[in-house]
């Protein structure tokens, strides 16, 4: 059965969504407050959250 493939099809994508998304967030945030510091520190946290993000949903997707 191809359900292994699939369920990490979906996490990979539902991932690179989540990561775009919150990148989206952030860069509309900085946009409007260009003297925050705290903002492309937070962007530099896109990779760990993505990290996050996959092992979570693979984790979920086990018992499946």
């Amino acid at each position: 059965m191809p359900w292994p493939l699939i369920s990490l099809l979906a996490t990979v994508a539902a991932t690179l969504a989540v990561g775009w998304t919150v990148d989206q967030a952030l860069q509309r945030i900085a946009a409007r407050q260009p003297s925050a510091p705290v903002w492309p520190l937070l962007r530099r946290c896109r990779v760990p959250l993505q990290l996050t993000v996959v092992s979570g949903l693979l984790l979920a997707a086990k018992p499946l």
